[in-house]
């Protein structure tokens, strides 16, 4: 293809980005964004159990470590990206709801979920809508997510979001 050909169509496919991401789709964007690690300035807005709005840093990392499993994640303004060679447990209990239940086992239909000795593994990033799936998916119970996911300083992500909210409640 000839250059002007190809760059007109590289300006056309910014101009479709654009206006699906402002319609609220990022079909067209990457699960998780490139960012520099410590890039504080790149925020996104979450919304806590009571609807308010906080924001955060974007691509927040967050680890999860129960039962002998861990599993790494990313919190995005799409949702919670857990990320490929997480671990989840080989076995569910009945505890698990039948929604992530399905979903489990739709991972590993698809092969996202491999298993690998006495565990799965994440063969790929994954994005899930909240926490809570992810948690419960990884686990293979019923568990909350915003409680089990925690930053490297051992924080939950409840905890996390909740100074956030007390920060931006004080500056109003």
């Amino acid at each position: 293809m000839p250059p002007a050909d190809r760059d007109a169509m590289e300006e056309f496919l910014i101009y479709i980005k654009l206006l699906i991401g402002v319609l609220g789709h990022k079909l067209l964007e990457d699960v998780t964004t490139s960012s520099k690690k410590n890039d504080e300035h790149n925020t996104f807005t979450a919304t806590t159990q009571d609807n308010q709005v906080v924001s955060m840093t974007r691509n927040l990392e967050l680890f999860l470590s129960v039962s002998g499993l861990k599993a790494s994640a990313l919190q995005t303004d799409e949702g919670i990206v857990v990320l490929e060679g997480s671990e989840a447990a080989k076995d569910i209990k009945p505890s698990l709801h039948r929604g992530y239940r399905e979903l489990r086992e739709k991972l590993i239909k698809n092969e996202t979920l491999v298993l690998e000795g006495n565990k799965y593994v994440f063969k790929k990033n994954t994005l899930f809508d909240t926490a809570t799936p992810a948690a419960a998916v990884i686990v293979g119970y019923s568990i909350t997510g915003p409680q089990t996911w925690k930053n490297k300083d051992e924080k939950s992500l409840k905890d996390i979001e909740q100074e956030l909210l007390k920060k931006q409640n004080s500056s109003h």
